[in-house]
C-alpha cells in the first residue's frame, strides 16, 4: 500500500506541474518546458496499476479460501452441535433409566431388612417347632414300645408319627422358601447396584463426550470468528485497493491526456521552429538544443527513481517545516516499502511552514494522505506536506517559514503524523538534516 501511495503522490506532483508544461523560449518559440515528462511516470503508474490488479486477485483468492475454510468450520460446528444434541438425548434417557433403577433399589433395600426379620422370626419358630416335634416323636416311640409289651394296638402310634414327620417337613420347607426369597432379594439388590454403576459409567462417558463436543465447538467458533475478522479485513483491503485502482486509472487517463497535449505541443513547436529556421536576408537562425535559447530538454527515460542523500539544495537557508519527533525516517521501511520522506509526530494545531520560497502547485485532499500541499520550490525541487489542515491555495506564492497549514489532530492525519517529502526531478531527496 505504501508503494502505491508513493506512485500516486509522484503522479500528483507530475500533474501539478502540468499547468506549466508548455512554455516559450527567449525567441518566442513554443517548446516543452524542463519539467519532468509524463512518460516515465505513466510507465511506473501503469506497472503499479498492474501490481494493484495482481493484489486484488490475490486478496480475492484469499477471500475465497477463507470463505471455504469458514464454510468447513460452520459445517464442523453444526456436526458437533448435532452430536451434542444426540448425546444430551442419551444422557436424558440414561438419567431417566437410572431414576427408575434407583427407585427399585431403594424399594428393595427397604424390603430386605423386613424380609430378613421375617426369615429370622420364622427360623426361630421353625427351630422351636422342630425341637418340639422331635420331642413328640421320641415320646411316641417310647409309647410304641410300651404298647408292644402290653399288647395294645400300635396303629394310632404310627399315625401320630407320620403326622409329626409331615409337620416337620412342612416347617423345613417354609424355612427354605423364605431363605430362597431372601437370597433372591440380595441377588436383585446386587444386580440393581451393578446396573446403577453401569449407568453411571455411561453417564460419565456421555458427559465427557458432551464437554468434548462443546470444546470443539468453542475452538471452531473462535477460529470462525478469526476468519470473520480476516474476511472483514480482506474485504476492507479489497475495497481500498479498488479505490486506489480507480485513482490510478484516473491518474493514467490524466497522464494520457497530458501526453496528447504534449504531442500537440511538440508538433506545434516543430512547425514553428521550421518556420523560424528558414533562410533570410539577415542569415539563418539556429534553434538547436544547444542554442542560446536557454531551454533545457529533458529525456523522459533519463528520469530515475533513485534517492539523493546529499543534495546541494539542503545546504541552503531552509526552514524546518514542522516541529516534532521523527516517527519514520527517510529510507526506513514502512510495510516493506522504503520511506521517501519523513513522518513527524507533533502536538495538535502546531504551525506547518513552507520550506523555502515557492509556488503552491496543489492544495487539496488525496486518499491515504489526507489534506496536502505541494510547493514548487524552484530549480525543479518540489516539497510535499500531507496530513495537515491546509491554509494555502493553489497558485499562492509563499516565503520561507510562511504558515501554509497546521498539524490539526489525529483525525486529519491518516498516516499517524505530518508527512513531509522533498523531490528533485521526481527523485526523493533526503531531508533529514532539516529535523536535527
Amino acid at each position: 500500500m505504501n508503494k502505491l501511495k508513493c506512485i500516486v503522490l509522484l503522479g500528483l506532483i507530475n500533474l501539478a506541474f502540468a499547468d506549466t508544461y508548455i512554455s516559450q523560449n527567449e525567441s518566442g518559440v513554443t517548446v516543452l518546458s524542463n519539467k519532468p515528462a509524463s512518460g516515465a511516470s505513466k510507465y511506473t503508474v501503469d506497472q503499479n496499476a498492474k501490481d494493484i490488479s495482481a493484489q486484488i486477485q490475490q486478496i480475492n483468492n484469499s477471500i475465497n479460501s477463507t470463505s471455504q475454510q469458514k464454510v468447513q468450520l460452520d459445517q464442523a460446528i453444526s456436526a458437533s452441535q448435532a452430536a451434542i444434541n444426540k448425546t444430551q438425548q442419551l444422557i436424558k434417557s440414561l438419567q431417566k433409566n437410572r431414576e427408575i433403577k434407583e427407585a427399585k433399589l431403594v424399594e428393595l433395600q427397604q424390603q430386605i431388612p423386613l424380609m430378613t426379620t421375617s426369615v429370622e422370626a420364622i427360623r426361630f419358630q421353625v427351630n422351636k417347632n422342630i425341637n418340639q416335634i422331635y420331642q413328640n416323636i421320641n415320646q411316641i416311640n417310647s409309647n410304641s414300645k410300651d404298647s408292644i409289651f402290653t399288647g395294645n394296638d400300635t396303629l394310632e402310634t404310627n399315625r401320630q408319627k407320620v403326622y409329626m414327620t409331615q409337620l416337620l417337613n412342612l416347617q423345613l420347607s417354609k424355612y427354605k422358601e423364605l431363605n430362597s426369597k431372601l437370597d433372591t432379594l440380595h441377588k436383585l439388590n446386587a444386580s440393581l447396584d451393578n446396573e446403577l454403576k453401569r449407568i453411571d459409567a455411561q453417564l460419565k462417558q456421555a458427559n465427557a463426550s458432551e464437554e468434548k463436543y462443546k470444546s470443539v465447538i468453542n475452538d471452531n467458533q473462535a477460529k470462525s470468528s478469526k476468519l470473520d475478522s480476516q474476511l472483514s479485513s480482506d474485504k476492507q483491503k479489497l475495497s481500498n485497493l479498488k479505490a486506489k485502482q480507480a485513482e490510478l486509472n484516473k491518474l493514467l487517463e490524466q497522464i494520457r491526456q497530458q501526453e496528447i497535449q504534449a504531442a500537440k505541443a511538440r508538433k506545434l513547436a516543430a512547425e514553428q521552429a521550421a518556420r523560424n529556421n528558414k533562410p533570410s536576408a539577415g542569415g539563418g537562425v539556429s534553434n538547436s538544443p544547444n542554442s542560446s535559447s536557454g531551454t533545457k530538454q529533458i529525456n523522459p527515460s533519463a528520469i530515475d527513481t533513485s534517492y539523493d542523500d546529499n543534495s546541494p539544495f539542503m545546504s541552503r537557508n531552509l526552514v524546518r517545516p514542522v516541529e516534532g519527533k521523527i516517527l519514520i525516517g527517510f529510507g526506513d521501511k514502512r510495510e516493506g516499502v522504503r520511506n521517501n520522506g519523513v513522518l513527524v509526530g507533533n502536538i495538535n494545531n502546531a504551525p506547518v511552514r513552507s520550506l523555502s520560497t515557492g509556488t503552491v502547485m496543489f492544495s487539496g485532499s488525496l486518499p491515504g494522505f489526507g489534506q496536502l500541499v505541494v510547493i514548487d520550490n524552484g530549480d525543479n525541487y518540489t516539497s510535499v506536506y500531507s496530513g495537515i489542515v491546509i491554509k494555502a491555495n493553489k497558485g499562492d506564492h509563499v516565503q520561507p517559514g510562511q504558515v501554509i497549514g497546521s498539524t490539526g489532530t489525529a483525525a486529519n492525519q491518516p498516516m499517524g503524523g505530518v508527512y513531509f517529502e522533498l523531490r528533485h526531478f521526481g527523485k526523493p531527496v533526503n531531508p533529514s538534516t532539516l529535523f536535527k
